[in-house]
This record gives C-alpha cells, sequence and structure tokens, in this order.
C-alpha cells in the first residue's frame, strides 16, 4: 500500500505541486493462483486498444494500464468503487530473479483530472506497442513472467504453467 501512495504522491505533485488526495487501491486477493491470475488477466487486462505504459521514477519500473472500468472487476480485485470520470491506472512492479523478469501486480491508482494525466503521461512514461503479448506463464498471488520472455528461462519457483 505504501509503494502505490507513494507513487500516487509522485504523481499528483508533479508540475503544479496539487496535492489532492486521490484513490489508492491496493490488490485486494491475497494467495492468488496462477489460474485465478490468468482468468482475471485475460479477462480484463489484456484488451489490445487500451493505453499501457512503462513508468522508471526511481530506479524501479512500473508498468500502468488504463483497464476497463468494470465495477465487478475493480470490487472483486481491488475492494473498491470508480466514477465514469475518474482516471485510474492498474499497476504492476518490474522484478528481477535470476533470469526471470516477473511483472508483480500492485493495485490501481487514480490519476489527476484527463488533462494532467495525458500531460504526466505524454511527458514521464513510455507508451508499450499495441502487441505487447499475453503472458505465456502466470505466477502465484498476481504476478506473470514478461511476455517477451522465452518460456524455456522460467524455471523460477513458485511458478505454474497453465495450458488450454
Amino acid at each position: 500500500m505504501e509503494e502505490l501512495q507513494a507513487l500516487s504522491q509522485l504523481i499528483r505533485s508533479h508540475r503544479y505541486g496539487y496535492l489532492k488526495p486521490r484513490l489508492v487501491m491496493p490488490l485486494r486477493i491475497n494467495n492468488m493462483s496462477p489460474w485465478t491470475y490468468r482468468v482475471l488477466y485475460e479477462q480484463y487486462f489484456s484488451h489490445i486498444p487500451k493505453l499501457r505504459v512503462l513508468w522508471t521514477p526511481s530506479a524501479v519500473t512500473y508498468m500502468l494500464y488504463k483497464p476497463d472500468k468494470d465495477d465487478y472487476m475493480i470490487k472483486e480485485i481491488f475492494g473498491g468503487d470508480v466514477t465514469a470520470n475518474q482516471q485510474v491506472m492498474v499497476v504492476w512492479k518490474h522484478e528481477v530473479h535470476g533470469e526471470a523478469r516477473i511483472w508483480r501486480l500492485l493495485g490501481m491508482l487514480e490519476l489527476p483530472s484527463h488533462t494532467r494525466a495525458h500531460s504526466f503521461i505524454n511527458q514521464h512514461m513510455q507508451k508499450i506497442s499495441k502487441s505487447y503479448g499475453i503472458p505465456l506463464r502466470y505466477l502465484n498471488d498476481g504476478s506473470h513472467l514478461d511476455p517477451s520472455q522465452v518460456e524455456a528461462q522460467s524455471g523460477t519457483s513458485k511458478s505454474e504453467t497453465l495450458h488450454d
């Protein structure tokens, strides 16, 4: 929760020093299985036309994704509600464990108004191409291997390959 709040404060205080409190919702589901995460990811986080960006504020890289504002998803995964006019992004943290590059789902945070949010994204974040792949390997607790990583390099513990 503290990490998400710190990210929210960085975004809010940028440029204008405006510190209006914004919504921060950490991942609510504890001990999420790889199968559950796969279902949630494919249903809510894999829509190709949606905005997906990388942000490295202080030697740590985060991936942010603009989700569909599905009430069920937001309540079930993050335990809250958002309105249609709120600008929200789902946040993953990039972690490296040996040769494995892992994205760990942290939660969701609200960005400032539409104009300020897009200005911040354009100035400080790198847009990911629309061809960003769906992960092939899902791990425990809301994490997955980077889709660009070769499956053979994924010999990590706590993992499970899922096949249809």
